[in-house]
């Protein structure tokens, strides 16, 4: 799998196995959702990636079954050594949930 890492570069990285993660901290991102006055500060994402292993990964649905890959983001502003403006997103790449 290709991550984008904190010095810019796109490097090829090991897909964790089931049980496992990767996780790249302070990725330089530009932040939909700051506002204009917070677009001068510095702005990151922590994000990790792992195989979706259990229904709970599918972000809260029951009674479900799925395959795939479960990515979390959490981006932020920094000022100074401060998290500001913190975010979290996931996205879920090839779920799938049904009612058993």
């Amino acid at each position: 799998m290709w991550a984008r890492q904190p010095d810019r570069a796109l490097t090829q990285v090991a897909v964790p196995a089931a049980g496992a993660a990767y996780t790249v901290q302070g990725v330089p991102l530009r932040l939909p959702e700051n506002t204009i006055e917070n677009q001068y500060l510095p702005q990151y994402a922590d994000i990790t990636v792992r195989p979706v292993s259990s229904p709970a990964d599918l972000v809260g649905a029951r009674g479900a079954a799925g395959a795939g890959w479960r990515v979390d983001v959490n981006s932020y502003t920094l000022a100074g050594d401060q998290h500001q403006n913190e975010f979290h997103a996931v996205l879920i790449l090839g779920g799938a949930a049904c009612r058993a």
